[in-house]
């Protein structure tokens, strides 16, 4: 089994209370059921340390990956209230047994460290001149090819005890914790607008976002193709926007986050109607700043999103047509162009 510890801010059980929540690979496909992990963890603690979701100081969310050659996968992430990352830890096994057993000791871990390592939380006083007794060990962690052999690992699962004692008994702190990078998503969104063009419009998106992994914000571009859902007096018109988004998200229960963005957006209308007043057939640009709100729901590595963004574009076109020969109104750009996406996109690191 290899683990990868990228090990953020350690959590005391005694300072705060956790809640757990753990995402199967499938129903016929899973290894790990939530509430297997949870009976698990708090029989071998010796209490139940779980609040209910959304009442947590600090939350462990779980989830099965797709297996790799062979190798079954499965990632835990610790986050604050807010939804920053404290820590993340790559769990890789042969067999769902041995991945039970990682994900048990990591959380047993994460919930308690001292228990989990054989030792108390405060290290309890002792008469002068009496020897140090080695604590109990209370958990394996298992090995690449599942198995515990008694002779070098015994030495070395002892060393690892005695040290994390220690450190407990002189409130030693724990390493600083190293960077954990980025996170990448590429997805598709359909967006509806109006305000932009005559007529209420529709149109695919791409969109690209960048999350640091220790940070509750998340960096967007989004492009998109509209085109009016109905002409007028003979005229089409279609859109080509272009948008930039810093968003803050909070997890508020369970996989649901809130988001809230803003940022700037570039537009283009393109008028296809070569009968219109001289300087309305061309493309016209308009910038603008935006905002966006609403839910986002995460499975697995799987982000699905609805936002709904208004912008406030400058400068406000206005087209005209000619109609014997006298000009006459046909369009103008609202003061307010409102736009609802509702989009997936799939995370890569």
């Amino acid at each position: 089994m290899l683990l990868a510890l990228s090990i953020g801010k350690t959590a005391q059980a005694t300072a705060s209370r956790f809640e757990l929540t753990w995402t199967s690979a499938s129903v016929e496909r899973g290894c790990i059921t939530q509430d297997e992990l949870k009976q698990t963890v708090s029989a071998r603690l010796g209490r139940d340390p779980f609040a209910p979701v959304g009442h947590g100081e600090i939350a462990v969310e779980g989830r099965e990956l797709p297996a790799t050659s062979g190798q079954l996968r499965a990632r835990i992430v610790q986050r604050d209230r807010q939804g920053r990352v404290l820590g993340i830890r790559e769990l890789e096994a042969t067999s769902c047994e041995e991945l039970r057993r990682s994900a048990t000791f990591v959380v047993f871990l994460i919930v308690d460290p001292d228990a989990a390592f054989g030792g108390p939380t405060i290290a309890p006083a002792r008469p002068e001149g009496e020897g140090v007794v080695e604590p109990p060990i209370v958990e394996e962690l298992p090995h690449a090819n599942g198995k515990i052999t008694s002779g070098q690992d015994e030495q070395e699962r002892r060393s690892a005890s005695g040290g994390r004692a220690s450190e407990v008994a002189v409130g030693a702190r724990p390493p600083a914790p190293s960077a954990p990078g980025l996170r990448v998503d590429l997805g598709a969104a359909l967006v509806v607008s109006n305000g932009l063009l005559p007529r209420p419009d529709v149109g695919p998106a791409l969109a690209l976002g960048v999350v640091p992994l220790a940070l509750p914000i998340r960096l967007e571009w989004r492009a998109s193709y509209r085109i009016a859902v109905q002409t007028v007096e003979g005229y089409d018109f279609r859109a080509v926007q272009q948008e930039w988004r810093a968003c803050w998200f909070r997890r508020v229960l369970g996989p649901t986050f809130a988001t809230a963005c803003g940022g700037a957006t570039w537009m283009a209308i393109l008028p296809e109607a070569p009968d219109l007043a001289r300087g309305d057939q061309a493309p016209k640009t308009l910038f603008s700043p935006t905002v966006a709100a609403g839910p986002a729901f995460e499975i697995g590595d799987t982000r699905l999103s609805v936002d709904l963004a208004l912008a406030f574009p400058q400068p406000r076109y206005a087209f005209t047509y000619r109609e014997e020969g006298r000009p006459m109104p046909l369009h103008e750009v609202s003061r307010i162009v409102w736009s609802l996406g509702i989009g997936a996109s799939r995370s890569f690191r």
